[in-house]
C-alpha cells in the first residue's frame, strides 16, 4: 500500500508506482510505504510456514542493521489465519449449541402441544374407538398430524432463515465491496 501520492490509499506494485510517477521517484528508497505485502506462494495455495519464518527473520535482520526495527511491524498471514480459524470454530460451536437448544425446546413444545391436543380430543377418540377404529390407525392420525406440523414449520424456518441470511450477507457485501458468497448447507 502506498499512502498519499496518487490517491489517499492505493495498492500498487513498486515498478508500477515508479512508472506512474513520471521520474519524480528515482529510487525505491524514496518511497514511503505504509504497508508492504509480500506473497511467497502462488495464489490459492498456502505458503510453507518454514519459508515464512525464514523471510520474516531476514526482514528482521535487515531492519536491525538499518535501524528501522522500531518503525517496522511484521505480521504473517499464517498467524492471522490460525487466530481466525479459532474464532470461526468458537462461533460455529456457539451456533451449533444454539441450534441444539432450539431443537430441544421445539421438541418439548411439540410434545406438550400434541399431548394437550390428544387430551382435549379424548371424546372424539372414544367415539372413533366405539365405531370400530383400532388403536394403531387412531395413533397414526396423530403421528401424521405431528409430522405435517413439524415439516411445515421446518420448511418455513428454512425459507425465512435463508432469506434473512442472504439479506445479511448482501448487506455485508454492499458495505465491504467483497464478492457475494451464497452457501447453503
Amino acid at each position: 500500500k502506498f499512502n498519499g501520492f496518487l490517491m489517499p490509499t492505493a495498492a500498487v506494485s513498486v515498478p508500477a508506482l515508479m512508472m506512474r510517477a513520471d521520474n519524480v521517484i528515482q529510487s525505491v528508497q524514496e518511497i514511503k510505504f505504509m504497508a508492504l505485502i509480500i506473497q511467497l506462494s502462488e495464489e490459492g495455495s498456502d505458503p510453507n510456514e518454514d519459508q515464512v519464518k525464514l523471510v520474516q527473520g531476514e526482514i528482521d535482520k535487515v531492519a536491525l542493521e538499518t535501524g528501522l526495527a522500531s518503525k517496522l511491524e511484521i505480521e504473517n498471514f499464517i498467524d492471522i489465519k490460525k487466530s481466525l480459524q479459532i474464532a470461526t470454530r468458537i462461533i460455529t460451536f456457539f451456533f451449533i449449541f444454539a441450534q441444539v437448544m432450539t431443537s430441544i425446546i421445539c421438541y418439548f413444545t411439540l410434545a406438550s402441544s400434541m399431548s394437550t391436543n390428544i387430551h382435549e380430543q379424548t371424546k372424539e377418540i372414544g367415539l372413533l374407538r366405539c365405531i370400530g377404529l383400532r388403536k394403531s390407525p387412531c395413533w397414526r392420525v396423530y403421528v401424521w398430524e405431528a409430522f405435517i406440523i413439524v415439516f411445515s414449520a421446518s420448511l418455513m424456518g428454512v425459507l425465512v432463515g435463508t432469506g434473512m441470511g442472504y439479506t445479511i450477507v448482501l448487506q455485508r457485501a454492499l458495505f465491504t465491496q467483497l464478492p457475494l458468497p451464497f452457501v447453503f448447507p
